[in-house]
């Protein structure tokens, strides 16, 4: 076990802002701001394994609040609320987070019976946070306020600018563009991969895109339809489907026959581009599934 480095810095509106640096691996560097008062302890650091998270510090305030910070790495960006929900899940079985809330990408918030918990994207890492008793109310402010300590980003999950049509959005450069697919005049049509080391792809991300200055007047359930072709030629059976929430809004998900696959589509509209994106991964392969799922909501982000 490691030692994990911890410095105090008073602000002008009496609370505190905690900074911890484990020092074997400084992605997980942080800070956030709690309450004056608090106290910290750390226990040793050890880095999370695959798919794990580590305890990086507590703080516990007057009252007896406690907030429990955890980092988890994956080597590439990924959904934060399922990451840890599968992790919970394997942890603290029947502690499901229910009714999340997400501020933008980097933030979400979500109860586990009386325990808060923020998940937030920080620089390379992904936090943690869970709030007991008191500290609840803290909660809120410390995520908000979390921000990595780390130099650099992986490089792996750089933004390059990404078109189709008249979509004019962002990509993960992990993700190669496959083969452009021809489309009627107003249409048009893209594939994005994410390959094994084997080069075997584990994702991809089929877009259609229709110019609504082109076609003012389409039914978007045209736009739908024709993307049912799509899977239907890839050879993807969609199974039974229900909601699956994500930052750019609910979203149909369910399993599909064929290699125990995941689909999952968000129909958005961004200026005058009208678009349907479908994401399909393999259920077995986690971190393609969750990397997956934040490419798609990066995607809508961006999108303009």
């Amino acid at each position: 076990m490691l030692t994990c480095r911890m410095v105090t810095l008073a602000r002008p509106d009496g609370l505190v802002e905690w900074r911890v640096a484990p020092e074997s691996e400084p992605l997980a560097s942080c800070a956030l701001v709690g309450p004056a008062g608090a106290t910290a302890s750390a226990p040793g650091w050890a880095p999370p394994g695959l798919h794990g998270a580590a305890h990086l510090f507590d703080l516990t305030d007057t009252d007896g609040g406690r907030l429990r910070v955890y980092v988890m790495r994956y080597g590439v960006e990924v959904d934060g609320l399922e990451a840890v929900r599968g992790w919970l899940a394997a942890r603290e079985p029947g502690a499901a987070l229910t009714d999340p809330v997400w501020t933008g990408l980097p933030l979400v918030e979500a109860r586990a019976g009386d325990t808060r918990w923020a998940v937030v994207h920080a620089g390379p890492a992904l936090f943690a946070l869970r709030a007991d008793g008191p500290a609840r109310r803290w909660l809120p402010r410390a995520a908000r306020s979390l921000r990595s300590l780390a130099g650099e980003p992986i490089e792996a999950e750089a933004l390059i600018p990404f078109e189709v049509g008249p979509l004019r959005t962002r990509r993960f450069a992990a993700w190669r563009l496959g083969e452009r697919l021809r489309a009627p005049h107003g249409h048009h049509r893209a594939t994005l991969l994410l390959d094994a080391p084997t080069g075997e792809p584990l994702a991809r991300l089929e877009l259609l895109v229709v110019d609504r200055k082109v076609h003012p007047g389409l039914d978007p359930h045209v736009m739908l339809a024709a993307a049912d072709g799509r899977l239907a030629t890839l050879g993807v059976e969609p199974g039974e489907r229900a909601l699956d929430p994500g930052p750019s809004g609910p979203a149909r998900a369910g399993s599909v026959a064929q290699g125990q696959l995941e689909h999952r589509r968000l129909l958005r509209q961004a200026g005058r581009a009208l678009v349907v994106i479908d994401g399909l991964w393999r259920r077995d392969a986690t971190v393609a599934r969750l990397n997956g799922r934040r490419h798609q909501d990066v995607l809508v982000a961006c999108a303009g």
